[in-house]
This record gives C-alpha cells, sequence and structure tokens, in this order.
C-alpha cells in the first residue's frame, strides 16, 4: 500500500511542478482554469503527503505497543495481542526502540493470558445460562490462543454433559 502512495506522491508532485514550470501543459483552455487545476494539484500533493504520513505513523512498531499498552488498561486483551502480534512482527533488530524485545514479549504473553482467561470467564458464564453455542465458539477461541490449557478441557467436559 506504500508504494501505492509513493508512487502517487511522485506524480502529483511532477504534475504540480511542471504546471509551474510551463503552465500550458496543464490542458485546459484558460488562464483561469489552469491557476485552478494547478491549485487543484497542489491541494491534491499535500492531502497525499497527509495521508501517507498518517498511515505511516500508524504502522511504527511504537504505535502498535502503545496501543496495545492502552488496550490492556481498557482490558480489550483482543485487540491488544492483535497489536503486540502485529509489533514483535515488524520489530527490527536494526533499529532502537524506547522498550526492549523481551519486555514487549512479556506484555504479549500476558495480555494472551488475560485474553485466554477472560474467554474461559465468559464461556463459564455462558455454560451456567445454558448458550451452549456461545461456549463452544468461546473456547474453540481459547483453543487458539492456549491449546494446552487444563480449563479447556474440565470445560468441554462440562459441556458434553450439559449437551447430552
Amino acid at each position: 500500500m506504500y508504494k501505492w502512495l509513493n508512487i502517487l506522491k511522485i506524480a502529483s508532485f511532477t504534475l504540480l511542478i511542471l504546471g509551474l514550470i510551463k503552465p500550458s501543459l496543464v490542458i485546459w483552455g484558460e488562464q483561469k482554469q489552469r491557476i485552478k487545476a494547478l491549485q487543484f494539484y497542489g491541494l491534491a500533493f499535500l492531502f497525499i503527503i497527509a495521508i501517507s504520513g498518517i498511515l505511516a505513523q500508524e504502522a511504527t512498531v511504537g504505535n502498535m505497543v502503545l496501543k496495545a499498552r492502552h488496550d490492556v488498561k481498557e482490558s480489550n486483551y483482543k485487540r491488544a495481542v492483535s497489536y503486540y502480534e502485529q509489533a514483535l512482527e515488524k520489530w527490527s533488530n536494526d533499529e532502537e526502540y524506547q522498550f526492549n524485545r523481551k519486555e514487549i514479549n512479556q506484555e504479549y504473553i500476558n495480555a494472551k493470558r488475560n485474553y485466554v482467561d477472560a474467554l474461559i470467564l465468559n464461556a463459564e458464564v455462558a455454560i451456567k445460562n445454558s448458550n451452549l453455542e456461545k461456549a463452544t465458539k468461546l473456547l474453540n477461541e481459547v483453543k487458539k490462543y492456549d491449546k494446552d490449557n487444563k480449563r479447556i478441557k474440565r470445560f468441554e467436559s462440562q459441556l458434553k454433559s450439559s449437551m447430552n
């Protein structure tokens, strides 16, 4: 996606420069229309630069970690786990960050553990409320993150006995 933004930046900048150097290259008849076209090119160029800056900022490791930490504070563990996974995936050993990889990895493990605990609690409530479909869905989600969790086996047996 960033490749296309860079191509758009170069194209709009080229059109803007060409229009400023030789306005007759802008193919609109009268002088006023040429000026409007150049204004449009200039605004489009500025817009594309602003959008690419915003998107680049969104994708940095530091921002992902900060968003993940915020989501942990807000108890939105699913999104926090996703941000931590993205940050660890994009981590570059060549760059220096304001935190170390070991610290972020531990935060990721803690967020994942909290998310699994929340899913298990929700599954327990769903089983008590006889919402077996929801409980099954939640336990399957838990298996994605923690296959060897002992509580899953207990709830699966409860779920099977509730279905019978």
